[in-house]
């Protein structure tokens, strides 16, 4: 796999990364980092591949304005600053939803997430880090548990955020959608923390081994 990157690499004339993967966005990607089994540990050993996590909890996609930015971490479209990669995972938007309407008339901030057209934030990141040669993944949020609630009310919003991150996969050449909905079963607690939201060690181990499917399909 990693003699195949460096073709690949040569071909596309991207220059040496001091990581093969960097991944940016959430909780639901950066939780349990460095941990035997958790995201990053599963990619290289599936795959050979490095991976850095530079997702944060609570980050945004889009920096949130005035007192909320106490509330939140370090915007996803910011993470990467000036570093590369051959391969960049993104996720994110359930934080938007929470943070700037409470997960209640989330229309505009779903526009200002990915709109409908595949711009916005996250459809501009995508073009940016096509453009700069990396090849992108971009993941989807599974259902949470009957017990986690804290975004109940943006249900609908992620649902439409899926659906154009997938559309997003489509238009744009460079991008895989990836879904996690069957890595992580709302039914099973072993894959869920205690707040029904976030991944357990089990949980994250298992995103890992769809995203290094992904990167070796």
């Amino acid at each position: 796999m990693r003699f195949l990157l460096v073709i690949w690499l040569i071909c596309c004339g991207v220059a040496a990364a001091a990581q093969d993967v960097l991944i940016i966005g959430d909780s639901m990607l950066s939780i349990h980092q460095k941990k035997d089994g958790g995201i990053e540990e599963i990619i290289t050993r599936e795959t050979g591949l490095s991976v850095e996590i530079l997702a944060s909890a609570g980050a945004p996609v889009v920096p949130a304005k005035g007192a909320k930015r106490l509330l939140s971490g370090k915007p996803v479209i910011q993470q990467l600053g000036e570093r590369d990669a051959p391969i960049v995972v993104v996720n994110g938007g359930a934080n938007d939803l929470a943070l700037q309407c409470r997960c209640g008339e989330c229309g505009p901030t779903l526009e200002g997430i990915l709109s409908s057209d595949s711009g916005g934030a996250l459809g501009t990141l995508m073009r940016d880090l096509r453009d700069r040669g990396s090849k992108v993944f971009l993941v989807g949020y599974y259902a949470w548990a009957p017990g986690g609630r804290a975004y109940e009310g943006c249900r609908t919003y992620l649902e439409e955020l899926d659906r154009r991150m997938v559309e997003t996969a489509n238009r744009l050449e460079g991008v895989t959608y990836v879904s996690t909905r069957e890595a992580i079963d709302p039914e099973n607690p072993e894959h869920f923390k205690a707040d029904g939201i976030h991944p357990s060690l089990v949980g994250a181990g298992r995103i890992g081994q769809v995203l290094a499917a992904a990167m070796v399909r």
